[in-house]
């Protein structure tokens, strides 16, 4: 799926006061923030786990460029903020040098296509596994309660091989952990921008940590 915005096709009166499709409002022009648009087709988030060794790759760099348009936006994958923040398998990190270099350039191939371009920062909280987790370590939480099934995490063993596991028992932050995981937001954004993203956006845990 490469556009969030779906037309009706019943008709709408335009600028002009003339008859026309609902469908044309894609190809309208539309100011997000400092941002003008040429149109509103956008390409939304999705996990694509092409990444190696929590890099940006070539491959990654071909998937973003195919969809860019002149004037369009393209809102990135979740890129993890920090190591305890990964909950799949080859997923991107923007929280090291060696990181933000590998995102440069992505970013430089899609704005000179002239697309505008988000990076969506991501901490998936419980949602992982050990086996994601730095030293094997559980994965952090405001509760002690893991992700509830049928929700599972995908591992790949060495072999390549893939399988369906239960999330880990998360570990609940103390209070005096707070603020860490604040600023791995304010880091990622900072390095973000360094990478020559334009705008951030965050993601929440999808099970909700009030679970």
């Amino acid at each position: 799926m490469v556009t969030v915005i779906r037309a009706e096709s019943k008709k709408a009166m335009g600028d002009d006061g003339k008859e026309q499709s609902a469908g044309m409002e894609l190809m309208k022009p539309i100011q997000i923030g400092l941002h003008q648009l040429k149109h509103r087709v956008v390409l939304a988030p999705m996990t694509r786990c092409r990444a190696r060794d929590t890099l940006a790759t070539s491959l990654m760099n071909e998937y973003y460029s195919q969809r860019a348009s002149e004037g369009g936006l393209l809102i990135s994958e979740g890129v993890c903020v920090a190591a305890d923040g990964h909950g799949f398998m080859n997923t991107a990190g923007i929280y090291t040098n060696e990181q933000i270099e590998s995102w440069k350039p992505i970013t430089t191939a899609v704005h000179n296509i002239g697309a505008t371009f988000f990076l969506q920062l991501w901490h998936v909280g419980r949602a992982s596994h050990t086996e994601l987790q730095p030293g094997n370590a559980a994965p952090i939480s405001s509760t002690s309660m893991p992700v509830p099934m049928p929700w599972r995490a995908t591992l790949v063993d060495a072999d390549g091989k893939s399988s369906k596991q239960m999330y880990s028992t998360p570990r609940p932050l103390r209070t005096d952990e707070i603020p860490q995981i604040i600023d791995y937001f304010r880091i990622g954004a900072k390095n973000a921008l360094e990478a020559g993203k334009y705008l951030i956006s965050s993601r929440a845990p999808p099970w909700g940590e009030a679970q």
